[in-house]
Order: C-alpha cells, then structure tokens, then sequence
C-alpha cells in the first residue's frame, strides 16, 4: 500500500460571500490539524476569486497545490427524479435520458452525476438525485484554481462535504434523520435515509436576518446582539432573575418578550422552510415510517434555546450537534470548518 502524503490535500470551501481552507497532518497513521484559514468575499466572480484563493492560502503555511473545491451552490442544480428503467437499460443510460426533462440547460453543455437512493415508489419507479453543472462552469473554476498556481483534484457539491463530515464525525452510517445547516446567508436542509441523501435543499435563509433584527430593534453592535442571543436567545423568562443588567435600553426582565416579538417572525421564516422539505419528504418515502428527527448544526446553532423553538415549530425532535458525541479531530474545528473539513476527509477511511 502506497504510503499516503505527510499533508492532506487542502479542503477550500467557496461560497458569494467568503472562503474557509483547512489541512491536516498526518503522523503515524493520526490526523491532527495543521492549518485553517479564512477571508471574506463581496461577490463571488471570477475576479474576485483568483484573487482571493492566494490570500487564503498566504504564504507557505498551506503545504503542497493541490486542492478539493466545492462548488458554489449558484453554479449547481440539483433535482430530484423518478424514472422507470427500459429494457436493457442501465440506471445511468435512464438517469442520462431523463436529465434532459429536468435541467434548465441543455444536456450537451453539461456535466451530470446523481446520487442513488433506497425509494421505490408503487409503480416500481426509480428515485435519484440528479446533480448538474454547466460544463464551463465547472471548466473556468478549474481555470482559475489553475491560474491561482494551484491544482484542483475534486469538485463537488457542498452538501456532499457537510454529509460526510457529519459521517465521519458521528462514527456510524446515518439513519432516518433531517440536518439543518445554519450559515450566516443561507441553510442547508437535508434529508437522510439509510446512509444516503434522499434529498436537499438551500436557502437563501441565514442566521444574519436574526442578528440584524436585534442589532435594529435593541440599537446593539453586532459582536453585543450576538452575546445576547448566546446568553438569553429564545428561553423563557426566569422570574426568579433579579439581574438589573440593561440591555440597550432594556433591562433583563423586559428583554426576554423583545426577543421573542423581534425574532420570532424571522425564525418562522425558517420553520416554514423546513416544513416544506419535511412534508416533500413525506411525500416520497410513503411506505416507510416518517422521518421524525433533525439535527441542527452550523456555526450559528448557539442562539440559545433554538433547537426547542424549531423543534416546536416543526414538530419533530431537533437536537443539536452539542449533543452528539463526535471523534476529536472533528470536535476540534467542526464548529467553523464543516464544508471543506469534509473535503479533506474523501481521502480518509473514517468509517471503517
């Protein structure tokens, strides 16, 4: 067995508004993390992001050119399909026969994959998850990594990377279970049954509508209106709370009441969206038992009592990533660094 590289290939993660990079070490068959790095993005063009990869990667603190990419949710369609197979005919030759009934571009001009999944429905029908890009799309984010003195090895979506670093983390195949990724312009909201995605969805919801609510309402700095979501967020008031502390120009005990009718709204906004993937899910998956718990994750989940309030919303059980015992490579960086974590790790055997 060839013996693997002192360095992992670096994990990039791209999306309109920023670029996270991470790399590992490896020492006597261990991985511990040797480098993260991250900058902010105004626009995500083709400008921008040659020049953006060298300050993410500044310097030599990053070891070796070659990189895993995601791609940008824009540039990525995914839809998902039934079909029936034709005599002789492959899952991919049928996959490749429908895409053209589905795609917004011609088949031609793009590059298809798919991921299978365990539904069939009564009409013996086929269900996947098609997954599509404009084949310059793809070429021209080659070009550039190219152009940045880089090599790009993978490109793959980004649900694809945050799927297998909660694999990875958690230890175990996934069962029956939704997973809500919150992030500061958008969520992810996927759909997993027997180890694999039946389906996922994004959002342009993300945790920055709630932080800007409160940063207007309560005429607080945005580092302040975080701390408060983190120390009182969507909990009930404690009546036994004697703290005078004030808030902007509230004290304590009136501030519990604002959050709720400032952020509340918002956060329905949210539940809404998850509802809609839960009831599509539903739809599908008719002859199994409904999926009836989430796990809620992303660098914002801290905004205390959230999982409850969803949880409430939605009407399943949500818990939190806090909750879950993770491996501690993962536990180290997770929280910032799931996208292009998961990157890394298509080179690490970390179910087995």
């Amino acid at each position: 067995m060839l013996k693997k590289p002192a360095y992992s290939t670096i994990g990039i993660d791209l999306t309109p508004h920023g670029a996270k990079a991470l790399q590992f070490k490896r020492n006597n068959g261990f991985l511990s993390l040797h480098r993260t790095s991250q900058i902010s993005l105004s626009n995500l063009d083709e400008g921008e992001m040659e020049g953006a990869l060298p300050k993410l990667l500044a310097g030599d603190l990053f070891k070796g050119k070659k990189v895993m990419l995601s791609l940008p949710s824009p540039l990525i369609t995914t839809i998902p399909i039934k079909f029936s197979r034709k005599e002789n005919e492959s899952t991919d030759q049928a996959v490749l026969r429908e895409a053209g009934n589905y795609l917004p571009f011609t088949i031609e001009s793009a590059i298809i994959d798919y991921l299978s999944t365990p539904i069939i429905d009564n009409q013996k029908q086929n269900f996947v998850l098609l997954i599509a890009a404009k084949r310059a799309d793809i070429l021209r984010q080659i070009d550039i990594v190219k152009r940045a003195g880089l090599e790009a090895a993978v490109i793959e979506p980004r649900y694809c990377s945050l799927f297998r670093t909660i694999q990875c983390a958690l230890k175990k195949i996934l069962h029956d279970q939704f997973f809500i990724y919150l992030e500061e312009d958008s969520t992810i909201i996927m759909a997993v049954i027997d180890g694999q995605i039946l389906f996922v969805r994004e959002v342009s919801w993300g945790i920055s509508r709630v932080k800007t609510k409160m940063e207007k309402t309560l005429g607080l700095s945005p580092k302040r209106a975080q701390k408060v979501l983190q120390q009182y967020g969507l909990e009930e008031e404690n009546r036994d709370n004697q703290e005078r502390e004030k808030i902007g120009h509230l004290e304590v005990k009136e501030l519990y009441q604002v959050i709720h009718e400032v952020i509340n709204p918002v956060l329905e906004e949210l539940c809404q969206e998850i509802q809609k993937v839960i009831s599509y899910c539903s739809s599908i998956i008719q002859q199994r038992r409904p999926i009836d718990r989430a796990l809620l994750l992303g660098q914002e989940v801290n905004i205390k009592s959230l999982a409850h309030f969803i949880q409430q919303n939605i009407g399943i059980k949500v818990m939190t990533w806090d909750t879950m015992e993770t491996t501690e490579i993962i536990k180290e960086e997770r929280p910032f660094f799931e996208i292009p974590l998961g990157l890394t790790l298509r080179d690490e055997q970390c179910l087995e």
